[in-house]
């Protein structure tokens, strides 16, 4: 019976499966560490006092593509009604296409699209990647 020695082949598996691991655990704290610059540069931006719009734009221009790859924020008044916009992708054309369109069709807030939603309900939705096409359709047709 064979005692205290390690084949090199399995020896060699066994230091290429750290070597592995030890990559994943360093992109994984790569990743923290710039979701905590995002959340960094975030909190500093909603701590500065400046009109609410401008506050909103920057925020969404922090956000992608760092967080995401758009970043639409809406305020609502008690009517319902948009009263803030701000939209950001790295396509800053298409971004400011989408936020005219935000301001000129106003949200039906009791339809059935997942910002609607989320304004009767009171509560955040993510949305995972495969549902994100069929999202943007229902909530496109909640505008006027």
């Amino acid at each position: 019976m064979r005692t205290g020695r390690i084949p090199s082949k399995l020896r060699s598996a066994q230091v290429a499966g750290r070597s592995s691991t030890a990559r994943k655990l360093l992109e994984q704290a790569e990743d923290a560490q710039k979701r905590l610059a995002i959340l960094a540069t975030a909190s500093t931006v909603l701590a500065t006092s400046m009109q609410i719009d401008e506050l909103l734009d920057r925020l969404a221009r922090v956000l992608t593509p760092g967080a995401a790859d758009w970043c639409i924020i809406e305020t609502f008044g008690e009517s319902g009604k948009a009263e803030q916009v701000a939209v950001s992708h790295r396509d800053r054309l298409a971004a400011e296409e989408l936020a005219a369109f935000l301001r000129t069709n106003p949200l039906a807030t009791t339809g059935g699209g997942p910002i609607a939603a989320v304004l009767a309900g009171g509560e955040a939705r993510l949305l995972r990647p495969a549902d994100v096409s069929g999202a943007v359709a229902r909530a496109a047709s909640d505008r006027g």
